[in-house]
């Protein structure tokens, strides 16, 4: 409490101090609704209440409620977390939800709340499940347990545990899992909690790994995990969940997703194939699939089943236009269509690297099926389509060239630190077919305009210009460096293909495509040798410049010559926007810095600095730490003009500072915005320093706001949702 005390005290000083003045922000028209949902996110969980003509939905935005003959929405419930976590468990009739907002029960039908409870002694909710008897309700807080009673109203406090997997037989236990580390040595704890003492009880602790499957618990204390081989199958194995006795092993029941569900009876298994072309019902002793459902165009999506009041039981699938469905779970079950695929997000949208006004969303459609899919920002159709069989499970990402013609997937190798180059493999895809026409070891970095030419990252400190199409290393990149690190190298081609630059984080190194393949370095001056930044090098846009960011600086180089033309230096400093350590004497750091940033720079850091061409290259943006966007010109080095967006170094419950700024591709628009909320996001014009529009945003988690073009809207991603706001007049 002490400790609150003092940081908002100090927050508000601190915000006092860095207050700017407003007054024309003022008088900029203040929005607070959206024009347009233009997608609801994927959804998280559904429901099908058959008698109401109902379909129930849970994405990042909450739960909603729609008509299935009509596709009108009948309700949504908006769920807000910051620190914790937000859900819901479909159950029947009645949907528990949790967030920031408290635990509480919602009418399936009206979406009217029927019970809540919100207590913060425990800290945030992370995880919340009635109890079979939907009587009692469990939240899993970060500081501990309490458990509600809903018709007496009653609630305790029990011991902090983590990773609930379920109730046990009788609603009077529930059993939780967890991985504790003890030097380098990973140990799977499980314990019992007893609702009504509140003891704990060690079942047992076994050697445990990250990346062990997640096994699922039933209704009569079972566990059941699929474990994959190397040769297109797997094994179904289930446990007795006390004492992690095997009851059953299955080798012959095929290649199974990793996905599986207990049905509510605790008898059976629901467990889609890895293509998600099926989904088969399996006995849990006999190993013996009782039947399957499938359909022309149907995948059968990573969403539990749902049993309905009457004891009816539904899976879902989508097709091939995003449709949902619902499927009655017996033999011959036919799919009812319950959801517009045309509202529904494919999956999480980001602004994409591959070229101006384009966004982008990759799911995994089967176990080994990425889909990457490309859409224009102004109009959201979908301009393009990658379908890319992998060999391994993702992990990396997914780069595409600018004519979209090709994209490269790098996946893990091994679990082996396998964020690492090294320890990655990458795959080559053209757009009309799944399987890659070459794959390699390494993480790719850059693909030229034509698809031919690769940048492939193969080592922590070596990359590589390869052929594609010859399948030969071109040309090495190296860098040296003390420490066992990775360094990554990002790099890009000129959008005429002729050249190519790799930032090694010491130098940029330019290449011409052609002839030879001559080289030049471009560094910091002498006075300034060092790092040159981690920033992606970025051509002009004819391919004469080179502009590389750096911290509190970018560099503009001559891509002919590598001579260093102008330094654009950022000389203001601004907080550190993470939190200096854990607990109190972390927070004891962070506060005393910032106390001391309010008088002098010297505990400052120096920031990021993020760059753009605008005009066609005849200036230059920077722009820093959500706080100040400068504009320079290009030939001269002189600067043009100054934006500062005003947005308060204000840190949130976890001590982070969640301010940013995005630009239009062609630098003429800025958006700046506090993803916590604590002052309304901005709409700026570039070319002459002016705000347009100011934007209540609703307290959310989001993730981006992207001006178009020509200024005139703003396409923001909230809750995972994709709306579209009013730009500037």
């Amino acid at each position: 409490m002490l400790w609150s005390l003092v940081r908002s005290a100090f927050l508000g000083v601190l915000c006092c101090v860095l207050l700017f003045d407003t007054t024309a922000l003022g008088q900029v028209n203040l929005l607070t609704e959206p024009e347009k949902c233009l997608f609801l996110g994927t959804p998280y969980q559904l429901a099908y209440l058959q008698e109401d003509n109902l379909a129930l939905m849970s994405n990042g935005g909450g739960v909603y409620g729609f008509d299935v003959a009509t596709g009108a929405q009948r309700w949504h419930r908006f769920l807000v977390s910051h620190r914790g976590g937000r859900g819901v468990e479909f159950r029947g009739r009645q949907v528990l939800s949790w967030s920031d907002q408290g635990v509480f029960l919602l009418d399936a039908t009206t979406g009217k709340e029927t019970w809540w409870r919100h207590d913060t002694r425990c800290g945030a909710v992370c995880r919340a499940s009635l109890s079979p008897d939907e009587n009692r309700v469990v939240a899993v807080c970060e500081q501990g347990i309490l458990l509600y009673g809903v018709k007496d109203r009653s609630q305790r406090v029990l011991p902090v545990l983590r990773e609930f997997l379920g109730w046990l037989p009788g609603g009077k236990a529930i059993l939780f899992s967890g991985i504790s580390w003890d030097r380098d040595k990973a140990t799977r704890k499980w314990q019992l909690l007893d609702t009504d003492t509140g003891n704990v009880t060690l079942c047992r602790d076994e050697p445990g790994s990250w990346y062990d499957p997640s096994p699922v618990f039933s209704s009569l204390g079972q566990l059941a995990e699929w474990s994959e081989n190397d040769h297109g199958g797997g094994t179904l194995k289930v446990r007795d969940a006390r004492t992690g006795t095997t009851l059953h092993e299955f080798g012959d029941v095929g290649n199974l997703s990793q996905t599986l569900y207990w049905l509510k009876d605790g008898k059976r298994l629901l467990c889609p194939t890895a293509d998600r072309k099926e989904a088969r019902v399996i006995d849990a002793e006999t190993g013996t699939v009782q039947f399957s459902l499938s359909g022309e165009g149907h995948c059968f999506v990573f969403i539990a089943p749902f049993e309905d009041a009457s004891g009816t039981v539904w899976t879902f699938s989508k097709d091939g236009s995003n449709h949902r469905y619902a499927w009655k779970l017996v033999p011959e079950g036919t799919p009812v269509r319950i959801l517009d695929g045309t509202r529904i997000a494919p999956s999480y949208f980001w602004p994409s690297g591959s070229g101006p006004g384009r966004l982008a969303t990759t799911i995994m459609e089967e176990d080994r099926l990425l889909v990457y899919s490309a859409y224009n920002m102004d109009d959201m159709s979908k301009m393009a389509e990658w379908r890319c069989r992998i060999s391994k499970p993702r992990y990396g990402g997914i780069i595409v060239n600018k004519t979209l013609t090709h994209a490269a997937c790098s996946c893990r190798a091994t679990t082996d630190n396998e964020s690492r180059p090294k320890n990655q493999v990458f795959s080559l895809h053209v757009r009309d077919r799944e399987s890659p026409i070459r794959t390699g070891r390494g993480r790719v970095q850059a693909i030229s305009p034509d698809g031919r030419l690769l940048v492939v990252q193969t080592d922590d400190k070596e990359s590589c210009l390869y052929d594609a199409e010859n399948d030969r290393v071109l040309s090495l990149f190296t860098v040296e460096f003390e420490g066992d690190y990775p360094r990554y190298m990002p790099a890009s081609f000129s959008d005429d293909g002729k050249r190519v630059a790799v930032n090694t984080t010491r130098s940029v190194e330019v290449t011409d495509l052609s002839g030879d393949y001559p080289r030049r370095t471009m560094a910091s001056p002498p006075e300034k040798e060092g790092s040159i930044g981690e920033g992606t090098p970025l051509f002009s846009p004819d391919a004469t410049r080179v502009l590389c960011s750096g911290n509190n600086c970018a560099r503009l180089f001559d891509a002919g010559s590598g001579a260093l033309l102008h330094t654009f230096e950022e000389t203001e400093r601004f907080a550190f926007p993470y939190p200096e350590g854990y607990g109190f004497f972390g927070n004891l750091f962070t506060m005393a810095k910032d106390w001391a940033g309010v008088v002098t720079d010297r505990f400052k850091y120096n920031n990021r600095v993020e760059t753009l061409f605008m005009d066609g290259g005849s200036q230059v943006v920077t722009f820093t730490a959500g706080q100040i966007i400068r504009v320079w010109d290009a030939e001269s080095g002189r600067l043009l003009r100054t934006i500062r967006t005003g947005l308060p170094e204000k840190r949130n419950a976890e001590g982070r500072i969640n301010n940013q700024i995005t630009l239009s591709s062609n630098g003429r628009f800025a958006f700046s915005s506090n993803g916590d909320n604590f002052a309304p996001a901005v709409l700026w014009s570039v070319t002459d320093g002016v705000p347009l529009r100011r934007y209540q945003l609703p307290e959310s988690s989001w993730g981006f706001g992207l001006p178009t073009e020509d200024g005139k809207s703003v396409v923001v991603s909230s809750n995972e949702n994709l709306y579209r706001w009013q730009g500037g007049e």
